[in-house]
């Protein structure tokens, strides 16, 4: 195994504003970072979380704040945590959010 990171799409949650000939809904878009680092036998918890920070740094640092077009508000971090320990691998969630807003279209 590799040490590794995966961007995954996550979800779209809508929130619903209220009905009117101009109605707005609030989108907020998640993605998921998965880091996974090998370990090696019983080498100790402290060397596989130094290596996923490592790996997550960079890619955190360029994501957090940045806005995407069409976007609302910077992406932000929405936390993280521990996805599987195992002898073979450790391997964390981070999960990364921005808004925008959808307007319907009337017929």
């Amino acid at each position: 195994m590799y040490d590794h990171l995966t961007l995954i799409s996550g979800r779209e949650r809508v929130t619903h504003q209220e009905l009117h000939p101009r109605t707005h809904h609030k989108v907020t878009t998640e993605v998921m970072i998965v880091t996974g680092v090998a370990r090696h036998g019983s080498a100790r918890f402290g060397i596989g979380k130094d290596q996923l920070a490592e790996l997550r740094q960079p890619v955190l640092s360029q994501l957090i704040y940045w806005q995407p077009p069409g976007a609302e508000l910077p992406i932000r971090w929405n936390g993280g945590q521990l996805l599987t320990l195992s002898d073979s691998g450790l391997f964390w969630i981070d999960i990364v959010a921005t808004d925008y807003w959808w307007q319907e279209e009337n017929s």
